[in-house]
């Protein structure tokens, strides 16, 4: 899948920095502060392979291999490897994933996941080092790993046992760490305590509170929007059988099997439910429920700041806690075990397919990547090279694909490997100002018929090619020009009107508007040229012949003036 969305401003970004430039907090994008997970990863990358979608892709999907085997582990010291492997199960057929995965700045996320897992593991084995730096480059991959001491607490009560004191003084250093952080964070004191100063929109929360919790609650299960795939279910469940077979398959051989290794297997001790965890001690489940119930809350808390827009894969953090908290229950109910992961698998196919109009959804990434990768191929075929300081004007976009904001306008320059070059509406277009360098303007336009793009060149071109090439060239150029006498490039508008006028030269609604554009714009031998065509006109009406016949006098009158 192509870049898409935020992609293109990282990459703008670290196309051209230092090193040293990208660990700072100016200039931030988007106001958040991810050094580690953002722009040094982009910056590597970009380095080494260039704006290599695959690259991107395959690293992240590295990552993703990591984040679950890494949760796998945990799992198994906490409640055993039989429920770590119906957790692992359930947890990789999520929906949400999608925001991480499919879309390579939700690289993000995925670092932040990776990182707090390396500390919850090194905070089981009080292996304090490795915890602070694992927790320091979670907070430096994502603001949410600022909740992974307080999971870590959860964490010594409920597994450890220890008292609620000696916790405190275990994570106590890890909370200093994010105080420090918290005090040198750039914008985090502003978006918590002061959203409005950042952005206006970021003083409320885009969604109601109840539609939040209800939402988040659905995630661990993919349920966070009611599934209404936009084709049928079985098209959508049809090429993902491969997937689904494969996490019920594991959850079958760890609800079911009898040598999962590292045991796990759930018992009655005096009435109450144990696991046989990692290394051969036993735990309650309760106690991993509890510790699964906490880690999912408290994960799921920055969800509902005014200043965070929800999106699903927001919740994979306390997804991981919800799932292990479910797995303790299911390690004793097999038959159950595996008809939660099928039941959980067979709906992210259709969740990942529900038209949901929000940037993290996956149908709307894809739609986007479709449209975003036939523009980047279709604008290379037609100009390979563009010289510095061009600018691409589009008409007729497909909807919310990006195109013309300003976040999307680097891309651009990510194609061509050139920072001058930018991109917009046609509506955004302007005449150049006389401190502006020269170079030129290209213009085209979406045809949703035939699902391409149409260059609409301006100024000079082979007019018989182009109406073959486009069978709108006359409402096209029409459009142009009146573009260009909207912003009042007169200059341009003429050159347009004339050549539609020649085009369609018994037209004289062309041959008037030249008259008049090119009149303005100082040019009295076309201006002369247009308005005889207007006179000899039987099509003419008495209001144009009499504005055509009086253009002498009018310049007669401006030398006077002049003189």
């Amino acid at each position: 899948m192509p870049f898409i969305s935020d992609d293109w401003q990282i990459l703008a970004r670290v196309r051209a920095a230092r090193f040293t430039e990208l660990l700072g907090g100016r200039e931030l994008l988007w106001r958040w502060w991810r050094p580690w997970s953002r722009e040094l990863h982009f910056w590597t990358l970009y380095r080494a392979f260039g704006a290599n979608e695959i690259a991107f892709h395959a690293a992240s999907l590295a990552l993703w291999l990591a984040v679950l085997a890494l949760f796998f582990t945990l799992a198994r010291r906490a409640a055993g490897a039989r429920a770590a492997a119906i957790a692992c199960a359930g947890l990789a057929a999520l929906a949400a994933w999608s925001g991480a995965l499919l879309w390579a700045a939700g690289v993000q996320d995925l670092w932040m996941l990776l990182w707090a897992l390396v500390f919850l593991h090194a905070f089981a084995r009080r292996t304090r080092p490795l915890g602070l730096v694992s927790l320091a480059l979670a907070l430096l991959s994502k603001e949410t790993a600022a909740l992974a001491p307080a999971i870590a607490g959860a964490w010594a009560l409920a597994i450890d046992r220890e008292p609620a004191r000696r916790a405190l003084r275990r994570v106590a250093p890890y909370v200093a760490l994010c105080a420090v952080w918290f005090a040198v964070h750039p914008t985090l004191k502003d978006r918590l305590f002061h959203p409005e100063r950042l952005h206006a929109e970021l003083a409320t929360h885009t969604a109601p509170l109840l539609v939040v919790a209800l939402r988040t609650l659905g995630t661990p299960f993919n349920l966070q929007y009611a599934p209404k795939p936009e084709t049928s279910w079985v098209a959508v469940l049809a090429p993902a059988l491969p997937a689904i077979a494969a996490v019920t398959v594991l959850a079958a051989w760890a609800a079911l099997g009898r040598g999962v290794a590292g045991g796990g297997r759930a018992v009655a001790a005096g009435g109450g439910h144990v696991i046989a965890a990692e290394g051969g001690h036993v735990i309650a489940a309760g106690r991993v429920i509890a510790l699964g119930a906490a880690w999912a809350l408290l994960a799921w808390l920055p969800l509902f700041l005014p200043s965070i827009d929800w999106h699903p894969y927001y919740g994979l953090l306390g997804a991981m806690g919800a799932w292990l908290a479910l797995s303790a229950w299911l390690a004793r109910a097999p038959a159950l075990a595996i008809a939660v992961v099928l039941g959980v698998a067979l709906l992210e196919p259709a969740q990942a397919n529900t038209g949901v109009w929000s940037f993290s959804a996956s149908l709307y990434q894809r739609r986007q990547a479709y449209f975003v990768g036939r523009l980047r191929r279709e604008l290379l075929a037609m100009h390979r090279r563009l010289p510095a300081h061009a600018r691409l004007y589009f008409s007729r976009v497909p909807n919310s694909i990006g195109l013309g904001y300003v976040w999307f306008s680097p891309a651009f320059s990510v194609w061509y490997g050139d920072s001058t070059i930018r991109g917009g509406f046609w509506s955004s277009y302007r005449p150049r100002d006389a401190r502006e360098p020269e170079a030129p303007d290209y213009f085209f336009r979406y045809d949703s018929t035939r699902v391409r793009w149409v260059e609409v060149a301006s100024g000079l071109e082979d007019v018989a090619v182009a109406r073959a090439l486009d069978p709108r060239w006359r409402e096209d150029h029409r459009e142009l020009a009146a573009l260009f006498a909207r912003v009042q490039d007169w200059r341009a508008a003429a050159a347009e009107y004339a050549k539609l006028h020649a085009a369609f030269p018994d037209s004289v609604e062309f041959a008037y508007d030249a008259g008049v554009a090119s009149e303005v714009a100082g040019d009295t031998a076309l201006a002369a040229r247009s308005y005889g065509a207007v006179l000899e006109s039987p099509l003419a009406t008495e209001d144009q012949r009499a504005f055509a016949r009086g253009f002498g006098a009018r310049l007669r009158t401006r030398r006077r003036t002049l003189e």
